[in-house]
């Protein structure tokens, strides 16, 4: 799959690189995380992102949160909102080689799928 590293490449990194990259898989291992970037196209709020995917606000937020404490994404505040953009290079290029719609209902969100606090 273009964008995601081999495994050569990925025992050849550096030890930061190597991290970032295994939280990076993580992340796309959940479908939710996934969905919730790809509608950030440049910075988006919470409410954009949850009214977009007609997700619960609380559950977007929780997932840009900590997707932004590991540093995967860049929070800017404005007013009372924060701006989500995404700031890894690698989540980028991951994200712009899945093939994932955005578009739809999503499914019940009650029933967890990942824990976004393990990421």
């Amino acid at each position: 799959m273009e964008g995601l590293l081999s495994i050569k490449e990925t025992i050849a990194m550096p030890r930061m690189d190597y991290i970032e990259t295994s939280l990076i898989y993580r992340v796309l291992a959940a479908p939710s995380r996934v969905r919730v970037l790809k509608t950030i196209d440049g910075e988006k709020t919470v409410l954009d992102v949850a009214t977009e995917l007609k997700m619960p606000y609380t559950y977007v937020s929780r997932i840009l949160f900590d997707l932004a404490s590991k540093g995967l994404l860049k929070a800017k505040t404005e007013g009372v909102n924060k701006k989500y953009r995404v700031t890894s290079a690698r989540l980028k290029m991951a994200l712009d080689s899945m093939p994932i719609e955005v578009e739809g209902e999503f499914p019940d969100v009650t029933k967890r799928e990942d824990s976004t606090s393990g990421v």
